[in-house]
């Protein structure tokens, strides 16, 4: 399966699963490469500034992710189903020019090399229908909500260059930053059956 939605962003993964009677075990891979060589990063401002949140819209970044999960479907269809999603996402840049400016918040403006380690959980429940269905061969559209939890591990570090005020010839951070938030959304995908 895939996530077209994540394309938006320039995010890549795909995910394969295996059922097993009502449950399914899942492994997912992805790939953000870095689109931008260095320059301004645009984003959220004020209570909508954490620089944290903005990974996604940080073309600088270059981001894997490796991810488990296991499904429960309910009901004698199998249509309606529950998700436990782990994940472990990185993401980094080194030795580029990068500047941020919030103005009621973080800022910097200099040479960076930056690392994020991510640990996430995802609780969901979702629906799966099919298209084109066949007796062994189908494509599956599984639509799901639910909650995701994060917890990223934080090293940034500047080189002759401006952090909030203040200017540096080398400035080293380290901190940890966890989130909560909604998550909705789509995958596509193939599924073969084998005949009975």
């Amino acid at each position: 399966m895939i996530t077209p939605s994540q394309f938006i962003f320039n995010d890549y993964s795909i995910s394969a699963e295996k059922f097993l009677g009502r449950h399914t075990l899942g492994l997912t891979l992805g790939y953000k490469p870095s689109t931008k060589s260095g320059g301004e990063i645009s984003g959220g401002t004020g209570l909508f500034g954490d620089y944290e949140d903005q990974n996604m819209w940080n073309g600088l970044y270059d981001a894997v992710t490796i991810g488990l999960n296991s499904k429960y479907y309910f009901g004698k269809e199998n249509r309606f189903f529950g998700d436990f999603c782990l994940f472990y996402r990185n993401w980094w840049f080194e030795n580029k020019y990068a500047k941020y400016d919030n103005d009621e918040g973080y800022r910097f403006d200099g040479l960076r090399t930056e690392e994020q380690n991510v640990y996430g959980l995802k609780l969901l429940v979702g629906y799966s229908t099919f298209i084109l269905k066949g007796n062994s061969n189908s494509l599956i559209i599984d639509f799901y909500a639910g909650i995701g939890l994060r917890n990223k591990s934080l090293w940034f570090r500047t080189y002759d260059g401006l952090v909030y005020e203040t200017h540096y010839d080398f400035y080293n951070e380290r901190r940890n930053h966890f989130s909560i938030g909604p998550q909705a959304g789509f995958k596509i995908g193939y599924q073969r059956m084998k005949k009975q």
